[in-house]
C-alpha cells in the first residue's frame, strides 16, 4: 500500500527519515545512476541563479584515496 503526501508533508519526510552513512557499499555507481545524480545536483538552485557547480567524477579508488588524504 502506498502513502500520497502533499509537497510540504514530502519535503519533511525526506528531512526527517535523512541519516548519516558510515560505511559505504564497494558496489560502483552505475552510469546512469551518477548521471542522474549528477544532473539532479546541477539543477540544485544557487544564490542568484548563478550555478557555479563544477563535478569532478573520480573513478579510480587510488586517486580517490589522496584526494581524501
Amino acid at each position: 500500500m502506498s502513502e500520497t503526501y502533499s509537497l510540504a508533508e514530502a519535503t519533511m519526510k525526506v528531512i526527517q527519515d535523512r541519516r548519516s552513512i558510515r560505511n559505504y557499499s564497494p558496489d560502483p555507481v552505475s552510469d546512469k545512476d551518477l548521471d542522474m545524480i549528477l544532473e539532479a545536483a546541477r539543477q540544485a538552485p544557487s544564490g542568484e541563479n548563478a550555478q557555479p557547480w563544477r563535478f569532478v567524477v573520480v573513478k579510480d579508488e587510488d586517486t580517490r584515496y589522496k584526494l581524501g588524504m
